[in-house]
């Protein structure tokens, strides 16, 4: 799909096209076919928002937001986000939350992350560090073997962000779905796992340790989870995740969602061998 307008900028249009098909791909799971037969045709920008209005009518405000990012609008939307959280916690009423920030005593940062000779571990630590001061894209994966420094990393995000006063939960995604499973026995699932998709910052470590199981509860719980930290995105909400899994091996909406390629690099593969074998005597 091109444009035929020469008035309309093309960088825009392919942005929003982007955008839409990402929307679409991650509501019909995937199925092109659903993404062809609705905007195959279509050639303007106006095109391709009135078939969002028509049809998705609750993607628009979505798609608004993207559109006003490919105008330059992102920093002053991110500002407005910071104002607005800064004022709820002045205000006392920082999304209610009641989940523990997860992150222990002790935890090593950045200072004490050992560099290796090895172009894909600096580019993780610089994209995570980058990250955790709010610069470059608001999701980020780490993916690679066990034992490449991915754990490290996320903590020592985890840690710099309360170090600077921020919201920020950690946890491995087991504890997370422990968490929420142990909150059914009492009612509090549904608040646990609202404040996990509006913390503004999630850390969210070893995706995927448990096996996946497609149509499953968990599986549910965690597409709710990373499709919502997408959507916030877009508002400000940021989120770092490792997994030793490659982005073909997850879910097509979670692998779309954390693939998604409009604020910049969102996946890092750490291409090195486990360390913790290295150095072993």
């Amino acid at each position: 799909m091109t444009s035929t307008n020469p008035k309309m900028p093309e960088k825009l249009f392919s942005n929003v096209e982007q955008l839409v098909r990402d929307y679409v791909l991650g509501k019909y799971q995937g199925d092109s076919a659903v993404w062809q037969e609705k905007f195959g045709q279509a050639k303007t920008l106006r095109e391709v928002l009135d078939i969002m209005r028509r049809d998705f009518p609750e993607a628009v405000p979505v798609i608004s937001k993207g559109i006003l990012a490919s105008l330059g609008a992102r920093a002053e939307d991110s500002l407005r986000v910071e104002r607005k959280q800064q004022q709820m916690v002045d205000d006392g009423i920082v999304l209610r939350v009641t989940i523990p920030d997860g992150i222990p005593l002790g935890l090593p940062g950045f200072k004490e992350f050992l560099n290796r000779d090895n172009s894909s571990v600096k580019a993780a630590k610089e994209a995570v560090q980058a990250w955790a001061h709010g610069v470059g894209t608001p999701l980020l994966t780490l993916a690679g073997v066990t034992g490449t420094g991915k754990s490290h990393l996320a903590m020592a995000a985890a840690l710099e962000l309360k170090e600077l006063g921020k919201q920020v939960v950690f946890r491995p995604e087991s504890n997370m779905i422990g968490e929420i499973h142990a909150a059914m026995k009492d009612g509090r699932a549904e608040e646990i796992i609202t404040q996990f998709e509006e913390i503004p910052y999630l850390v969210l470590d070893e995706l995927g340790v448990q096996a996946i199981s497609v149509g499953g509860w968990d599986d549910t719980l965690r597409d709710r989870i990373i499709n919502s930290r997408w959507r916030g995105a877009f508002w400000g909400y940021r989120t770092l995740v490792t997994t030793n899994l490659l982005i073909e091996d997850l879910p097509a909406r979670m692998a779309s969602r954390l693939g998604d390629t409009q604020w910049g690099k969102p996946y890092i593969k750490i291409n090195a061998t486990d360390y913790r074998r290295q150095r072993r005597p």
